[in-house]
């Protein structure tokens, strides 16, 4: 429902609003088809916005349509086109001081660190996303961003650092109500535990997402909730999980 209307826009006449709304447009349905895992059709209109965009010298709209692509090129495994659509959208936003673009592409390029294996320049690039997402206020991806780094303290192994991260992530997220990320911080943090042999804490962590899970209906979770916590019940030597059902085993 919500993509129909926004192609409706498209049929805006040829005044120039007109045709900076028709690019941000095209870009948002680029975005959107991102999400439904399109990506011919995320690559055409994020090409068609970004046409446009730079003919208007709208460098804000440059620097999201560059992201989009990196995106869409992550989706691919094409992580070396990836990589430039980021760096360029970096590029623009720092040139032009568009700090929520510059926060975005230290993020999307830590993310695409991971993808490729590649820990250590993850967090750094975390790092500064974390500063300007602080200075931005904006709380959610200050959230996700100390999740991240979380995820990086499990690549690497590094089970205290890891723990660290998801306590503070869990912290931020509670103090300012983030409430989607608190099922994947409370997750990650009992699976974290688990491995420092930490079991009480583990099961209350994951006891706590599954909760948020079914509150909110990510069911995806709540079945990994189950499997970590039947783990638990085993190293314990009980038989039956951490549910009332059998658990399943999560997907990958």
């Amino acid at each position: 429902m919500g993509r129909r209307h926004f192609e409706c826009a498209l049929g805006l006449d040829e005044q120039a609003d007109a045709a900076h709304a028709r690019a941000e447009t095209r870009a948002t349905l680029a975005w959107l088809a991102v999400a439904r895992h399109d990506v011919d059709g995320a690559h055409t209109l994020a090409r068609e916005a970004l046409a446009e965009a730079e003919r208007l010298g709208a460098t804000r709209l440059v620097a999201d349509c560059s992201l989009t692509l990196g995106v869409a090129f992550a989706e691919q495994l094409r992580y070396e086109d990836a990589a430039t659509w980021f760096a360029r959208a970096m590029e623009v936003a720092t040139r032009q001081g568009h700090r929520a673009e510059l926060a975005r592409a230290l993020n999307s390029l830590g993310t695409l660190a991971m993808r490729r294996g590649e820990p250590a320049d993850a967090l750094a690039h975390y790092e500064r996303a974390l500063t300007a997402f602080r200075d931005l206020g904006d709380h959610t991806n200050v959230a996700r961003i100390l999740m991240n780094a979380g995820a990086v303290g499990m690549a690497r192994l590094d089970w205290p650092a890891a723990k660290e991260a998801f306590e503070q992530a869990l912290r931020y997220a509670l103090a300012h109500e983030v409430g989607s990320l608190l099922p994947p911080i409370e997750f990650s943090l009992g699976a974290t535990l688990i491995e420092l042999n930490a079991l009480d804490a583990a099961a209350n962590h994951l006891a706590s997402a599954r909760e948020r899970c079914r509150a909110l209906k990510f069911t995806s979770y709540e079945i990994k909730t189950d499997y970590y916590l039947a783990r638990i019940a085993a190293r314990r030597g009980v038989r039956t999980g951490g549910s009332n059902r059998t658990p399943r085993r999560p997907r990958s």
